[in-house]
């Protein structure tokens, strides 16, 4: 006995040889093998007995010879033919000479014609069932023990019959792969339900499997789905689909094919191969708009002097759906090339996502440039970039600035006030710095942040106030970045020239403590950018980038930066300490309105005889008579003024009763609260006594 999976044909070679043979038994236990051809066994005439269960083999030729057989199990096989067991029917089921009970066991074959065994003994054990048997006329009646269930018999008393197309249609010999069942199969071809596709688009792709009346197979079957732009990920499926209905529907989508695609159907069935094709015809969509998307980055440095000199303009194309459009070649134009602007590539195909680029690299001068873009096949679809800035993308003098959110906080006698402080910076085209430029701070009294960097050519620090607090209030903040020397351009290149170009030479910058505008050394605080340890004035030549060196007067440093800078100066604050009355320009004590009307001034100020804190509030009001004819609330704005801030003022007058006083009062309030006053008597008409009767 021989128990096994996976042999072969040449496995049994072997057995040709064992001619004596009596008794032999076969059975592939686990799965059906690859054997398909069992003609090495007709060698073995001597068999009595043959059992070989889960093959391929169609026929039983191979036993025409075997003519001692009386016990035959040919069981779970894939044969059709049994012609070749005629000669050894009549010896099956002899009586006396059978081993353990003659039987001939064909069940879970394909046999239909069963005329080959009419000649076997009826008293022999016969089971035909599970076959495709229309006609059994030929072997009945029957009077011994026959099993033809599962077959195609109608009218056999207690025989369970099915239809033999149920058979047939799960039969790979007999399936076919193509679309629709019944009448309507046709073999090889799909059913795709939009045979023409826009890019983008989606189609429902169907394979039918029928067996040979149309009727769908219940077999379950993998079936896979490829075509050229499948392959080429232009293109994708879903699936594979595993099935046993007969029907395997995939969801088709263009991601990037144009033109025919020819879609492929595959399965494999017990060693079977089926295929059916059909082509799906992908259009160019109809455009609907292209827009400008980005250019990054934004802005770009003149060529040579050492920046970011190329930029990636990026476009996208979409459908009059919304849909982004792929492959459409586009081509981009400059609207200027002053200085050697150029662009690569000049076309380009639109991608997945539908979008296309180019790329932007600066010339010799600044400028602001735009790539137009075009639709090759469709010309009337174009638009252009926003503008791409071409410059220095250095500071220069003229173009820095410094700003306070305030300049007089309430700061003079509280610590941790903030105020953000705000630098600015562009180059000499006047177009921002690049983004994260650092700016670099300085303070005279308080605490301020070290650095910031630019976002659209600012950024801002926070300044706290704490001691130092000088004393006079007032405290100088600089911010210096690096930078170039400022010049006018009159011939237009972008260059510094020959006369008449001039240029503003600059020395070196400082923290100016005394506000004089001249470096005090002992004083003020040095900004050495060339690090001698010591404040260089003005050098005679143009510090800076620009800086032509044909036939120029005008003197190129070799040294190409400086320290830009500006300063400001903010008070540090506090409550009214210092409020004067004046008239004629002399300070007063009181004031006469006898004669109806009185003008006067009021100064106010800190202890350090600045102005009162921004917000604060100034109240004027007369008490016991007469009135303000001027503002009588006052809020202090944001100023660092050096001095007390003055307010006209003008009063009218009002008949008093005798021994009756009127007083002007002056109150501020501070921010945070803190209140101060004077008053001052403000003298005024005395009723006349009216006569008595």
């Amino acid at each position: 006995e021989i128990f096994g999976h996976n042999l072969t044909n040449q496995n049994l070679q072997p057995l040709a040889t064992l001619v004596s043979l009596e008794k032999l038994s076969i059975d592939f236990a686990r799965d059906k093998s690859s054997i398909s051809d069992a003609s090495v066994l007709s060698s073995l005439t001597n068999l009595e007995s043959l059992t070989l269960v889960r093959t391929s083999i169609k026929d039983v030729n191979f036993l025409t010879n075997s003519t001692k057989l009386k016990n035959v199990v040919l069981s779970d096989n894939n044969i059709r033919d049994i012609s070749g067991i005629a000669n050894v029917s009549a010896n099956i089921g002899i009586e006396g000479e059978s081993i353990s009970g003659d039987k001939l066991d064909l069940s879970y074959n394909r046999i239909k014609d069963v005329s080959p065994i009419a000649n076997i003994n009826h008293s022999a054990r016969v089971d035909l069932s599970h076959n495709r048997i229309e006609d059994a006329s030929s072997i009945l009646p029957w009077t011994g023990d026959l099993d033809l269930k599962y077959n195609c018999v109608v009218g056999l008393d207690d025989t369970q019959t099915e239809n033999c197309s149920v058979f047939d249609d799960r039969d790979p010999e007999l399936m076919q792969m193509g679309s629709g069942s019944g009448a309507g199969f046709s073999k090889g071809s799909l059913e795709i339900t939009i045979p023409t596709l826009t890019d983008g688009g989606k189609t429902a792709i169907t394979s039918s499997l029928v067996g040979p009346t149309g009727n769908y197979s219940n077999r379950m079957a993998t079936v896979t789905f490829s075509s050229a732009c499948i392959d080429a990920g232009k293109a994708t499926v879903t699936g594979p689909i595993k099935s046993n209905t007969g029907i395997a529907t995939v969801e088709y989508t263009v991601k990037g094919c144009l033109g025919k695609d020819e879609v492929t159907a595959k399965t494999t069935i017990d060693g079977h191969s089926f295929s059916a094709k059909s082509t799906i015809t992908v259009v160019p969509a109809a455009i609907g708009s292209m827009a400008f998307v980005s250019s990054t980055p934004s802005s770009i440095g003149i060529r040579g002097i050492g920046l970011n000199e190329t930029s990636t303009v990026k476009f996208i194309i979409k459908d009059k759906q919304g849909k982004p459009v792929r492959n459409r070649k586009v081509n981009f134009s400059l609207n200027t090339t002053a200085g050697g602007i150029t662009l690569d590539p000049p076309s380009a195909l639109s991608d997945d996502d539908g979008s296309v680029e180019t790329t932007v690299q600066s010339g010799s001068v600044a400028t602001t440039v735009r790539v137009m873009a075009e639709v090759e096949e469709e010309k009337t679809i174009k638009t252009q970039s926003s503008g791409l800035i071409i410059s220095t993308g250095i500071a220069d003098q003229d173009s820095f600035s410094l700003s306070a959110e305030v300049l007089n906080p309430e700061a003079l006698n509280r610590d941790g006030v903030a105020v953000a402080i705000t630098a600015r910076a562009a180059d000499h085209f006047n177009n921002p710095v690049p983004d994260g430029s650092a700016i670099y701070f300085t303070t005279e009294g308080g605490v301020i942040d070290a650095e910031c960097l630019t976002t659209k050519g600012a950024c801002s620090v926070e300044w706290r106030s704490s001691n130092p607090r000088p004393s006079n209030g007032r405290v100088t903040i600089l911010a210096t970045m690096l930078g170039e020397e400022s010049f006018v351009d009159s011939t237009g290149n972008g260059f510094l020239d020959d006369a008449p170009d001039k240029f503003t030479d600059t020395a070196e910058a400082f923290l100016d403590k005394n506000e004089n505008g001249i470096f005090d050394e002992g004083e003020d605080e040095l900004k050495d950018f060339n690090q001698n340890g010591e404040w260089d004035d003005k050098d005679g030549e143009y510090n800076g980038l620009l800086c032509s060196t044909v036939n120029n007067d005008n003197k190129c440093s070799s040294n190409k930066n400086i320290y830009v800078r500006d300063d400001l100066v903010m008070i540090m604050s506090g409550p009214a300490s210092n409020i004067k009355l004046s008239k004629d320009g002399s300070e007063v004590t009181e004031l006469d309105a006898t004669s109806g009307y009185v003008g006067a001034v009021i100064s106010i100020a800190d202890r350090n005889g600045q102005p009162v804190p921004v917000g604060s509030k100034i109240e004027i009001s007369m008490k016991g008579g007469g009135s303000i004819l001027s503002e009588s609330s006052i809020t202090v704005p944001s100023t660092n003024y050096n001095g007390l801030l003055s307010y006209g003022l003008s009063i009218e007058g009002a008949e008093l009763d005798a021994g009756k006083q009127a007083f002007l009062s002056i109150k501020v309030t501070t921010p945070s609260g803190i209140i101060t006053g004077k008053q001052y008597l403000v003298k005024m008409p005395i009723k006349v006594a009216e006569s008595a009767g």
